[in-house]
């Protein structure tokens, strides 16, 4: 694993460390369309970006 692949890992578990433990959420529905909805698209965006990239260099 590269370490740009590494990093397309890491940054989103990194925001959602951030989003639990430094900030304040409002509520609990609020909280879930800040944070929560773009954290899982990009966790899977990141996923996706890493088994295509394994794909074309063979992995």
């Amino acid at each position: 694993m590269t370490l740009s692949e590494l990093f397309l890992i890491v940054i989103p578990a990194a925001w959602l460390l951030w989003s639990l433990f430094v900030t304040k959420p409002a509520g609990t529905l609020k909280f879930v369309l800040r944070w929560a909805v773009p954290l899982i698209g990009c966790l899977a965006l990141s996923y996706l970006m890493n088994q295509k990239l394994s794909q074309m260099m063979g992995g």
